[in-house]
């Protein structure tokens, strides 16, 4: 992260936490389609989404 910051090339956007939790609830839906690929994915999706959901992130 330190390296990004010193770098002058790297434009470091910071959202608010209600910016990030509508992204990912926009990309939760992509996430699921990625998880119908096998029982490995649905199993990373689930246990991301749950503890998402469970932080009160997503």
């Amino acid at each position: 992260m330190k390296a990004a910051h010193d770098n002058p090339d790297i434009t470091i956007h910071d959202w608010s936490q209600e910016e990030r939790k509508k992204f990912r609830e926009i990309a939760r839906g992509q996430w699921k389609i990625f998880a119908e690929r096998s029982p490995s994915a649905k199993k990373v999706y689930d246990s991301i989404t749950n503890h998402l959901e469970e932080s009160g992130l997503l």
